[in-house]
């Protein structure tokens, strides 16, 4: 039996769209905001979720591509406020030993 077949006798069997860059994207995303921690591993993680996410937007269904945008949005907050906080404290540890 085809496909149509089957859904012309079961109207409940319905095929869904899947939009597989969104996806992608999203859980490239996901792990540039878990590993926002790692110093190389976050930048290539968060470009890979924004630039698979950015073209998930413009397929149906957009939901996980979207959300895969906001996610790196954050991520992009996230990894520069560690790296602020990183060269913060690497400037007083200098700063102290300088004094010492």
């Amino acid at each position: 039996m085809s496909n149509t077949n089957e859904q012309a006798v079961n109207p409940q069997i319905t095929t869904r769209k899947k939009n597989v860059m969104g996806i992608i994207g999203f859980i490239f995303s996901l792990l540039a905001l878990c590993f926002s921690w790692v110093p190389v591993l976050n930048w290539i993680l968060l470009a890979l979720g924004f630039i698979f996410s950015l073209i998930g937007v413009f397929k149906a269904p957009r939901a996980l591509a979207i959300t895969g945008l906001a996610i790196s949005v954050v991520t992009i907050i996230v990894i520069i406020v560690i790296q602020m906080a990183v060269a913060e404290v690497a400037g007083s540890m200098t700063d102290m030993m300088m004094n010492y």
